[in-house]
């Protein structure tokens, strides 16, 4: 058997008959609706949980950056706290990575490469300092999305 006869004889299946035809229409046309309600829905939930959540992921977030910042003041002296504060940093950050998407969630992702990245002793006060900036810029940046989903009708 050839391709083009296994071809013909499952079209031949599916619309051997009209009333064949239409009901395999129709259950083609039902699973189309059907992954649109799926779509719908996980949008809905996507924006509930934004809307919901981001609110105190922000706060944590903020005061994780506040932490930081006090101890570069002095960051010689406070060396393994800075990276124990950024550990605690990433946590919301992940948390917020997955409930964006688009040019937010990129900006999150490559945030946490840089904490990840970070050492000390190498990149010193300045990489910390970096990072300080892209958490404030971030931070800026939802608490903006924040008010915007406000508005927004889905």
């Amino acid at each position: 058997m050839n391709f083009t006869a296994i071809k013909d004889d499952i079209i031949d299946f599916f619309i051997s008959d009209p009333f064949t035809a239409l009901v395999n229409l129709i259950s083609f046309i039902g699973l189309i609706f059907t992954i649109q309600v799926y779509l719908n829905l996980k949008k809905i939930e996507k924006f509930y949980m934004f809307t919901g959540r981001v609110p105190d992921l922000i706060k944590t977030l903020g005061d994780h950056a506040s932490t930081l910042s006090d101890h570069l003041n002095d960051f010689n002296g406070n060396i393994s706290q800075i990276e124990l504060e950024l550990v605690r940093i990433k946590v919301p950050l992940k948390s917020l990575e997955k409930k964006t998407d688009g040019e937010l969630r990129k900006s999150i992702s490559s945030l946490l490469e840089l904490i990840g990245t970070y050492e000390p002793e190498i990149k010193g006060d300045a990489g910390a300092r970096k990072i300080y900036r892209e958490i404030i810029g971030i931070q800026a940046e939802i608490v903006e999305l924040n008010k915007d989903q406000k508005w927004k009708v889905s």
